[in-house]
C-alpha cells in the first residue's frame, strides 16, 4: 500500500515551471557593424530573416539547427533590437 501511495504521489505532482522564461521575449541584437547576436552568441547573416511586424518594429526568424536527429527549422517572432 505504501508503494502505491508513493507511486501515485510521484505521478500526480506537477514539475516546477519557470514562468519568467516564457514571458521574456527572445531578442536578436543587430550591432552597428552589422553583426548579429542571438542568445549571446554570434549568428551568421544566412541564418536570419528580418521582417516588419506591422507596428513600426522588426521581428526576425532565426534558423535553429537540430542536426543530426532533426531537420533545421526557423523560430520566428523574435524581437529585433538595433544598437
Amino acid at each position: 500500500m505504501l508503494a502505491m501511495t508513493v507511486l501515485v504521489t510521484g505521478c500526480v505532482s506537477d514539475p516546477s515551471i519557470s514562468l519568467e522564461d516564457d514571458l521574456l521575449p527572445e531578442i536578436l541584437t543587430v550591432r552597428e557593424d552589422g553583426s548579429m547576436w542571438f542568445r549571446e552568441r554570434p549568428i551568421p547573416d544566412r541564418d536570419v530573416i528580418i521582417y516588419s511586424d506591422g507596428a513600426r518594429g522588426e521581428k526576425a526568424a532565426v534558423r535553429i539547427r537540430m542536426e543530426p536527429l532533426h531537420p533545421d527549422f526557423f523560430r520566428d517572432t523574435i524581437v529585433v533590437v538595433r544598437e
